[in-house]
């Protein structure tokens, strides 16, 4: 068996194409695992448009830019480019979504919450809060974050597909317990 291994090819793991993220660097080994832990508590319909998303896989508009006809700008009305930074994070409707819940996750965390730690979980808890509520504090954060996500993409589906008009009211209220 052992002689089977070696003989088998060794592959080089390509790099993940991040710059359309915004992000510097590759994100770390252990995030991978920790994610696909972390991904058992939620359903797989949340757990797949992460994983995409983490994975630049979707289809933003940037990536249709040079048709032309084709919508390439944010649906939103915001008059730039649709990627995956602006969409999830940087756009009006996210940054409204967003603050209703960053602030109280803010407190629990020294390190500050933004694109890049959101997205690939790079956080670092106060020492208080890892002491108080440990691996809780993490999977309550990475349910909203990801459910926070899929309402982003499917309200971006329903402007792009089915023609509704921008309601970020709507989108809050998926989110509301």
């Amino acid at each position: 068996m052992a002689r089977i291994r070696k003989g088998l090819l060794k592959c080089v793991v390509p790099a993940l194409p991040l710059d359309r993220l915004g992000v510097e660097g590759a994100p770390s080994d252990d995030m991978w695992s920790r994610d696909i832990k972390m991904g058992k508590h939620l359903l797989p319909v949340y757990a797949d448009l992460l994983y995409r998303l983490q994975h630049n896989a979707l289809f933003l508009g940037y990536r249709f830019k040079h048709r032309d006809e084709s919508q390439a700008q944010c649906h939103h009305g915001c008059g730039v480019l649709e990627t995956a930074p602006h969409l999830f994070w940087y756009c009006t409707a996210a940054v409204q979504v967003w603050s209703m819940w960053l602030p109280a996750f803010q407190v629990f965390f020294e390190t500050k919450l933004e694109w890049e730690s959101i997205l690939f979980f790079q956080l670092k808890p106060t020492p208080v809060a890892k002491k108080e509520y440990g691996y809780c504090l993490f999977v309550m954060l990475h349910i909203v974050r990801a459910v926070i996500f899929r309402c982003l993409w499917m309200h971006r589906n329903d402007l792009r597909f089915h023609g509704m008009q921008p309601n970020v009211i709507d989108s809050k209220l998926r989110l509301l317990p």
